[in-house]
């Protein structure tokens, strides 16, 4: 499994160390002593994605990624420099404050370079390939990430955050190489191009067999890395990693495990009890930079929620435990609170980690006065013990709910009163939203909402309204676009959006019985299956900027499920015989790929496991 499980969030995301260069510094000097100014202006002024336009005003001088931007590098022979990242990316905006408004970085990159923005929650097939491209030469991926591409679109190095100082001398050394080296550069990336391009995935019946196979090979992967005591995986950040933990919960559904089972349940209460739930307004942060899920970054993301909501569905069911129902319908409530957009019914795609103070996390922390102030004697009494907040605060700007201990039944009681009047308090505080709707997340929500409410009824209204959004708004036509923001239609959906939206739909029709919602849900596959698969494999979008870009066997599964699975698994239900066939045909390629490791394909192999 390489790097630490794909994701490089923090200040040491980046683990590689510059060689030193003969000439470096002589060369760093002269590069920025000479560089002329650039006719380059920054073009992201109002743009419809509030990531994008949060950067107006950088020192860098922006463009977005488009045709007419390539066209540009190659007529000025200029390498590219191509940031992804998003609002809620807390990592991002400090490489924002530090180096993206330095004069100095900014005068170099305007000289030198073609700087391009992308807000990888728009251009998410983008972000898949370049993620790839950094898996496979870093070991590591995540946000922000930095690529360093030729003007004809090849990728030549990656980088994540890095200090101003690191990441001038990172993209000076690419832009020297470039001037000495450019013709050797351009011929080896178009070589390694035709490499990528000679793939081509051959078919394997899905057996019994081979999906025992892949199942135990799942298995085995999960406990080479699993944290037994803490639940998630690792002794470093965790993550909720919800594709292999719904797998898990599939595989616990359909052949029960008493070691699998410990491990669910301890990976379930660890993140329900700790700092990775707000136990005072409901819903799941990012992920935890500690093993103990008690230092959370804490932008919550609405797949994030979407996903886990389901997934404690699924394992109150298995389990019986009727709080994990609960849990469930908190993360639910959360999202209809914070983050519905009231003129549509669609769902926002994050809550920021910074209050209105720029301040990561202060938003949910609270310190010994507030709490006195706020709380009675005996609510205070349950939170300090419970918290443990007789100890030093350990977050910056005091404590954040959590059960370090778990709490009796006179302070379960005293605990809810006291959240209570803190939901109260907190509704003073102001928290950033990243308004943008996107198909893709809207669909996970749809799917959400719709398996709740054959549970609780009230979650049926949600669910239609949100239906009305999607088909009567983001579809349109027969295309779908990618995403809605301040009023406006945003770019064209790409496979994850058919594919989660479909899902979503057909979900949605198990609820209402609704006919001519799987008539939709079997219009978006249909075009998903007739735009993103050919016979050579998956495309991410229907055409990229990249050069060479390859067709996949498989798309993996990151912080929310592979579209292809999705897709896939769409297709196996929506009473279709021709999509079923193209689902079980698409089920028998890639087999090569999962003999090589089937942990970040999940998905993939819940999918090929016989129906119990």
């Amino acid at each position: 499994m390489p790097g630490w499980l794909g994701y490089a969030h923090g200040p040491y995301a980046e683990r590689r160390r510059m060689k030193p260069l003969a000439l470096f510094a002589a060369a760093l000097t002269l590069l920025v002593a000479t560089g002329s100014a650039s006719a380059l202006t920054n073009r992201l002024k109002d743009n419809p994605s509030p990531y994008l336009a949060l950067h107006a005003d950088d020192l860098v001088a922006w463009q977005e990624w488009n045709p007419q931007t390539l066209a540009l590098a190659k007529k000025q022979n200029k390498l590219i420099f191509l940031s992804l990242g998003y609002f809620s990316c807390q990592v991002c905006h400090k490489m924002q404050r530090e180096a993206l408004r330095d004069p100095v970085f900014a005068r170099f990159l305007n000289a030198y370079f073609i700087p391009v923005l992308v807000d990888r929650e728009i251009m998410t097939a983008l972000d898949y390939e370049l993620q790839a491209y950094a898996m496979q030469t870093q070991g590591l991926s995540g946000w922000p990430l930095n690529i360093v591409l030729t003007p004809e679109g090849h990728p030549l190095t990656a980088v994540f955050y890095q200090s101003p100082k690191q990441l001038l001398q990172s993209v000076s050394y690419q832009q020297l190489r470039w001037e000495r080296e450019g013709k050797t550069i351009l011929a080896d990336a178009r070589a390694a191009t035709d490499v990528r391009l000679a793939y081509t995935p051959k078919p394997v019946r899905v057996t019994p067999v081979v999906a025992r196979k892949y199942r135990d090979q799942f298995l085995l992967e999960v406990f080479e890395h699993a944290d037994t005591y803490r639940g998630g995986f690792g002794s470093d950040s965790k993550y909720p990693m919800a594709p292999q933990l719904d797998t898990l919960l599939e595989l616990q559904r359909r052949e029960p495990d008493p070691r699998l089972e410990k491990y669910l349940r301890i990976w379930l209460d660890w993140m329900a009890d700790q700092g990775l739930y707000d136990h005072v307004g409901g819903g799941f942060f990012r992920y935890s930079s500690d093993a103990e899920w008690r230092s959370p970054h804490c932008e919550k993301m609405l797949g994030d929620n979407a996903l886990l909501a389901m997934i404690y569905l699924k394992a109150a069911d298995i389990f019986n435990q009727p709080r994990y129902r609960r849990i469930a319908f908190g993360t639910l409530d959360f999202i209809v609170a914070g983050m519905q957009d009231s003129k549509t019914g669609g769902f926002m795609a994050s809550t920021s980690a910074l209050d209105e103070q720029h301040r990561p996390g202060a938003y949910y922390q609270w310190n010994k006065d507030e709490l006195k102030r706020l709380l009675d004697a005996a609510e205070y009494s349950a939170v300090a013990r419970v918290w443990g907040i007789e100890q030093r605060a350990p977050l910056a700007y005091g404590y954040l709910p959590m059960n370090r201990l778990a709490p009796d039944a006179g302070e379960a009681a005293k605990l809810e009163s006291a959240y209570r009047k803190l939901a109260e308090a907190r509704k003073q505080r102001t928290l950033v939203r990243d308004v943008k709707l996107l198909a893709s997340l809207n669909g996970l929500a749809l799917q959400a909402f719709s398996q709740a409410a054959r549970i609780e009824p009230r979650y049926a209204a949600t669910a239609r309204k949100l239906r009305d959004f999607a088909v009567g708004t983001l579809w349109q036509n027969g295309e779908l676009a990618k995403a809605m923001s301040k009023g406006r239609l945003i770019a064209r959906g790409e496979l994850e959006d058919y594919a989660f939206l479909a899902s979503g739909l057909v979900a949605y029709a198990e609820l209402d019985n609704g006919k001519q919602d799987l008539l939709v849900a079997r219009e978006l596959m249909a075009a998903a299956w007739r735009d993103f698969r050919t016979a050579n494999g998956w495309k991410a979008q229907k055409r990229s900027l990249l050069a060479g870009s390859p067709y996949l066997a498989l798309v993996d599964d990151g912080p929310t499920p592979s579209p292809s699975a999705m897709l896939i698994g769409a297709s196996l239900r929506a009473g279709d015989a021709a999509l079923a066939t193209q689902g079980q045909k698409a089920l028998e390629r890639g087999h090569e790929i999962l003999d090589s490791g089937v942990f970040w394909h999940a998905t993939q192999v819940k999918l090929m496991q016989p129906a119990k």
